[in-house]
């Protein structure tokens, strides 16, 4: 039996030079050894002169010790539901600006609606009108 180095539980080795009980713990404590911070749904490492945040990787909630999760807990917003209400409607702004982009700079591009297509229905009818009126002219 050996004791884990990051979370200090016993277990069972299955080579001689294993120091940590799973994969999650050996990644924790690379985390912990490097320095790397935990942002609700990722780790961040400081980075560079101005200490920018850079994402890393996404773990699940199972992987973050309880340490961690007490700080996430601490600096979690009040209302996690105006995030989402502000996500949507950020998301709601970015499609409405796209397509009012591609109806002003590119209109053939866009879907056809259903005045399109009945439109389209009411010229197609109209030239069946001109074929027929020249054949029957010609006969």
């Amino acid at each position: 039996m050996k004791q884990c180095k990051f979370c200090k539980t016993d277990f069972e080795p299955r080579r001689k030079n294993h120091v940590y009980c799973t994969t999650s713990c050996k990644t924790m404590a690379s985390y912990k050894r490097n320095k790397y911070k935990y942002v609700p749904g990722h780790y961040q490492k400081e980075h560079g002169i101005n200490q920018q945040l850079v994402p890393i990787t996404n773990l699940p909630k199972e992987d973050v010790s309880k340490e961690q999760l007490i700080d996430v807990a601490s600096n979690s917003p009040k209302n996690p539901k105006s995030n989402i209400a502000h996500a949507a409607a950020g998301n709601l702004l970015a499609d409405a600006s796209v397509y009012g982009l591609k109806k002003l700079l590119s209109p053939d591009s866009l879907n056809a609606t259903k005045g399109d297509l009945k439109t389209l229905k009411k010229d197609i009818e109209e030239l069946k009108i001109q074929i027929q009126q020249l054949v029957n002219n010609r006969y």
